[in-house]
């Protein structure tokens, strides 16, 4: 049902919260070591220099395909996806300060709150998109099945 948040039963919460908690950790994590090695190759790798903008181009396009992993998983669950998502974008954020403290200068352009804000609003505003779709799905589905029961009426 569309109004119904959560199951009543704790078993089926859980049945419900626990895919989306183990995705947003997983996709957390690959995002954190993701970002570990594209400082460490930006910063400690002199050798690369020359392709900075190849190695940068090719860890967002990495970042982009791991980050699109929750879309993937549930694009018929908003609250899946954004609860995968704030989990997801919560420990990046955290790798990310960690990271800031060490090197001095990360934090200047982008602070850790801000990065997690931005994470934010990007899966929220999937999960709205995929809110509205299921709203759609379901409106054509209550249509088709009101259609069968009441065929319309042509005029003559």
């Amino acid at each position: 049902m569309i109004g119904r948040i959560l199951p009543r039963d704790p078993r089926k919460i859980l049945s419900v919260v626990r895919p989306a908690i183990v995705s947003g950790i997983v996709v957390g994590l690959l995002l954190s070591i993701l970002l570990t090695v594209w400082l460490f190759v930006a910063n400690r790798l002199a050798t690369l220099e020359p392709y900075a903008v190849e190695r940068n181009a090719a860890a967002a396009a990495a970042g982009i395909v791991i980050a699109a992993l929750p879309f993937l998983r549930f694009r018929r669950s908003a609250r899946a996806l954004v609860l995968c998502g704030m989990i997801c974008w919560g420990l990046v954020s955290l790798c990310y300060f960690a990271w800031s403290l060490y090197f001095d200068r990360l934090a200047d352009r982008v602070g850790a709150f801000h990065l997690f804000v931005m994470g934010a609003v990007i899966y929220g505003l999937a999960a709205a998109l995929v809110w509205v779709g299921s709203v759609i799905r379901a409106l054509r589905r209550h249509q088709l099945v009101a259609e069968a029961h009441h065929p319309p009426l042509t005029h003559q």
